[in-house]
């Protein structure tokens, strides 16, 4: 199997196509998160999913490719509409101290923004790790997941989340669905989030 392996990191996306443990082709771009006051960091969401774009198409225009593999850094929060999966404000991204963990970022979006706070408590709005909102672009919304159990439905009712606000914990490795080819250039393929490690 052809497996293309995606990394999301706080400054670049890359990709790298491999089998039988060697790398026939790899891309990087790299992203711009932007300054938001001292010791915070933003990255515009539609940014993100163009760079992710980006490197997708020159590995997958080199080798065929079989299978896919995303992962982004635990530390990140990102929000997106169910229906449209425009986000409604930029990513959180490490070093800032909003994107520490679930509960700092949801908290501060609570306080600082109560109308993204109401769409949330609707479950208009979905929350995740940058991993979780790559996977639901890909899928056009129909899977909402990670492997990081910081983000498991215990914490969400203590936010005073609703569930399907968060994405679904998965085992490491599991299959969660297909990218829709209508949206990631014409590949159907299946997704996989990596074991512990690169968690999603």
């Amino acid at each position: 199997m052809t497996v293309l392996a995606l990394v999301v990191e706080p400054t670049e996306v890359t990709a790298s196509v491999g089998a039988d443990g060697r790398v026939t082709s790899a891309a990087r771009l790299p992203l711009t998160p932007h300054p938001a006051g001292p010791g915070r960091s933003e990255l515009v969401a539609e940014d993100l999913w163009r760079t992710v774009l980006g490197v997708l198409r020159t590995v997958a225009d080199e080798v065929p490719v079989s299978a896919l593999s995303v992962t982004g850094p635990s530390t990140s929060l990102l929000l997106w509409d169910t229906e449209t999966l425009g986000s409604p404000r930029p990513a959180l991204l490490a070093p800032d101290p909003r994107a520490a963990d679930p509960a700092a970022g949801l908290a501060w979006v609570a306080e600082h923004e109560p109308h993204t706070w109401a769409l949330v408590l609707d479950e208009r709005y979905a929350a995740g790790p940058v991993a979780s909102y790559v996977v639901a672009r890909m899928t056009r919304g129909l899977q909402h997941v990670t492997t990081d159990p910081a983000w498991s439905a215990d914490r969400a009712a203590e936010l005073g989340v609703p569930a399907e606000a968060l994405p679904e914990l998965v085992p490491p490795g599991t299959e969660v669905g297909l990218t829709d080819p209508r949206l990631v250039l014409g590949m159907r393929l299946p997704i996989s989030l990596p074991p512990a490690g690169g968690a999603a």
